[in-house]
């Protein structure tokens, strides 16, 4: 179901930046700049409520997983600053 289309648009500049050579281990950057897009609801819009509101708890659903992983995520690497403190006071201490 498609609910908006593009009516018109504008893409004012686009660079990809990657390294050839080490395309598996370098990062691969996109910039996009100046973007204009005129969109409009589609003329075929039927909204079925049930469809939208399973669409929106999963949408809730994978908002609170990201959140739950970068917390998570946040607490590893302040437990891990931690234990490599201790470690390296440790050597320093002997």
């Amino acid at each position: 179901m498609q609910l908006i289309k593009l009516h018109s648009g504008h893409l004012g500049k686009f660079t990809l930046s990657l390294h050839w050579m080490n395309l598996g281990n370098q990062p691969v950057e996109i910039l996009i700049e100046d973007v204009y897009l005129l969109v409009v609801p589609s003329p075929q819009t039927n909204v079925d409520p049930d469809e939208e509101e399973r669409r929106a708890q999963s949408a809730k659903a994978e908002r609170l997983e990201n959140a739950e992983l970068l917390h998570m995520r946040g607490q590893a690497e302040i437990s891990h600053g931690t234990i490599e403190s201790r470690i390296s006071g440790r050597f320093l201490a002997r």
